[in-house]
């Protein structure tokens, strides 16, 4: 009984009623004997309110006894079995607020986190997006390449992600359970399922942005070939992950019906279907920020122009530390008794998670941007750069051919390695003159 909600400590122990004593309470068959057992082992007595209301340890007998005997809908009839789901709903927001009014309780709530964790964090994910649209078309002069479709895409899923953290906010997450009207209780649930699928692709599409990026800016074959091979294995897991949660429960609607414990049907392990994923997740996010650092550390550059990538590459770690903190608060998925709750913490995370990422991606486009409003403290230090290819006239120790050899596939003529950070060394570049087309596999 995984799924039985631990409403019945509010709505059944004596403590919620200040006028109405133990014997008097009509509670299902289960309920009553888990509260004797409960009570039997208490150190407080049947009516001192004040000492049941801050007994954890009769409040966990009481708990645990429910949870192995009880069904979630005998914690909903505890008040009323004759009334109607509704009435039986608003009826336990009502024994509920009795009971944290007295026992001093606050009520729990985070919606307006989630509120504005989603729409703060999708405002500068799509100026993010923005600026590096501009910088693309306005400053590099060039039409969009293959990384830069992929963030785009992503924007789309974003949009509705955006909504439906918002939307799961508004209906009940980050409230209790047992605070919520049963319909609502199924509903926070569905839109819960619809956005682990939105949060899978947004991260897969985010790995595919860098991934591709790495492939227009890096003209290494073997470097290249690993990032091909990191490409599809990220596809790889995209799909296999869409398609077992898609499936985690059969029916599929079991998904989010399986709480009320009345409608028939089974679920995988979700415990160890989630933690799977997380983990494959957040390896896969590791690799991809280390991928490129042995040749960024390697490139004979000033020590200003590589501090002004260290930023992108903390981005990315930071986005790996948030898949490890959502990894570790997701192990108790498939245990929680109180989901509208327990749940919070690890959705607005898997948003930030999706927005930070999207972030990173535009970051050298960022950067680009930046170097133009102030060039003095993120412009290249040498006049002429693979950026303004014009400027390399007349100087013959950066010639466009030498720029060019950092060029890869589909770059355009002001397309360089200096995204990412500036060259400055001639030597630099001699290391990688290739021998033709080099950007081409």
């Amino acid at each position: 009984m995984v799924w039985a909600l631990p409403i019945a400590i509010a709505v059944l122990s004596p403590h919620a009623y200040a006028t109405q004593s133990l014997t008097d309470l009509e509670l299902p068959t289960c309920a009553s004997r888990c509260l004797d057992d409960a009570l039997n082992l208490s150190s407080c007595a049947d009516e001192d309110d004040s000492c049941l209301c801050n007994n954890k340890a009769f409040d966990r007998q009481f708990d645990a006894c429910l949870d192995a005997n009880c069904l979630a809908r005998d914690y909903f009839g505890a008040i009323n079995g004759d009334l109607e789901s509704k009435d039986r709903a608003d009826s336990l927001i009502a024994a509920k607020n009795l009971t944290d009014t007295a026992c001093g309780f606050e009520v729990r709530d985070k919606r307006s986190v989630v509120i504005w964790v989603a729409g703060v964090g999708a405002t500068l994910a799509y100026l993010a997006i923005a600026i590096r649209l501009y910088t693309r078309y306005f400053i590099n002069l060039g039409g969009l390449n293959w990384d830069d479709w992929s963030t785009v895409v992503t924007a789309a899923f974003l949009a509705p992600l955006t909504a439906g953290a918002i939307l799961l906010a508004k209906n009940g997450l980050g409230k209790d359970t047992w605070t919520l009207p049963l319909k609502s209780i199924t509903e926070t649930l569905w839109i819960f399922y619809v956005q682990e699928h939105l949060y899978i692709i947004c991260t897969v599409l985010v790995k595919l942005s860098l991934l591709l990026f790495y492939l227009r800016i890096f003209p290494d074959a073997t470097f290249r070939k690993i990032v091909w091979a990191t490409l599809v294995f990220a596809l790889c897991f995209g799909f296999s992950a869409l398609f077992a949660f898609a499936f985690q429960c059969s029916p599929v609607k079991h998904a989010w019906h399986v709480w009320d414990e009345e409608h028939p049907g089974t679920c995988v392990n979700i415990n160890a279907l989630v933690l799977t994923a997380a983990a494959l997740n957040t390896c896969a996010d590791f690799w991809i920020i280390v991928l490129p650092i042995p040749g960024v550390v390697k490139l004979q550059s000033s020590l200003r122009m590589k501090l002004q990538v260290i930023p992108m590459f903390c981005t990315g770690f930071f986005i790996t530390g948030v898949s490890i903190y959502r990894a570790v608060m997701l192990t108790e998925f498939a245990k929680t008794r109180n989901p509208t709750w327990d749940y919070c913490d690890g959705g607005y995370w898997s948003i930030i998670e999706v927005d930070v990422g999207i972030i990173c991606t535009c970051m050298p486009a960022i950067r680009k941007l930046l170097g133009q409003v102030i060039p003095k403290v993120f412009g290249s230090t040498h006049k002429a750069t693979a950026d303004d290819p014009s400027k390399t006239a007349g100087h013959s120790s950066r010639t466009p051919r030498d720029l060019r050899s950092f060029k890869g596939p589909g770059a355009s003529e002001g397309e360089s390695f200096v995204q990412l950070i500036d060259i400055e060394s001639r030597s630099a570049v001699s290391h990688h003159e290739p021998d033709g087309d080099v950007g081409h596999s």
